[in-house]
């Protein structure tokens, strides 16, 4: 069976999403022949619920925590705004949808990793959008897909590099919290839900 079988049309436009950044991150480290590892969808509990970051990849450059976001359209926000908002066309007229500001979300994902480690390890954010160009807002680490490869290629060209060992050590404890909290997608959910009310 479909592991797209009931689920909503959303859900399956971001894991695609998703797939699309995986697919990326696999031909960049394999291209640059780089000791890494990735993980996806990386769900653990905090001190208001849980917390649930798209992707992760954790290289030689340091820990990136990526939020990937399927919005089309024209994209509108701030770094610091509480919310985004997107418009695109849909049956003759424009439409106008809000959602959480990515960049506040994934830096609430970056501070509650800090948490978990008792080193100070490299943590890069991005945010990714699939089809929607965002280069017009003018923020660093919020781009488009075809802007992903060079982002990565920009970060820490020369400076320090996380061992082999450091790379393992994060990816045991990030298992380790994963086993121990196991917050199942449907709780998350229903954790974001309550945080939003």
């Amino acid at each position: 069976m479909s592991k797209y079988f009931n689920r909503s049309r959303q859900e399956v436009v971001g894991d695609r999403g998703e797939v699309l950044i995986s697919i990326l991150l696999a031909r960049y480290l394999n291209t640059n022949k780089m000791y890494a590892a990735t993980i996806d969808n990386y769900r653990f509990r905090t001190s208001y619920g849980s917390c649930e970051i798209d992707q992760l990849l954790i290289c030689e450059k340091g820990i990136f925590v990526i939020e990937v976001k399927n919005w089309v359209g024209t994209v509108y926000g701030s770094i610091d705004s509480e919310t985004w908002t997107h418009v695109y066309p849909k049956a003759g007229h424009l439409e106008k949808k809000t959602g959480p500001n990515p960049v506040i979300q994934n830096r609430t994902h970056v501070n509650q990793l800090r948490k978990l480690f008792n080193k100070d390890y490299p943590i890069y954010s991005v945010v990714v959008f699939i089809k929607t160009r965002v280069r017009s807002l003018g923020i660093p680490n919020v781009i488009h897909v075809n802007e992903f490869i060079p982002y990565l290629d920009h970060i820490n060209p020369t400076g320090p590099k996380l061992s082999k060992l450091d790379i393992d050590c994060i990816v045991g404890v990030l298992s380790a919290y994963r086993k121990i909290d196991n917050v199942s997608a449907k709780e998350h959910i229903r954790n974001v839900q309550k945080l939003h009310k």
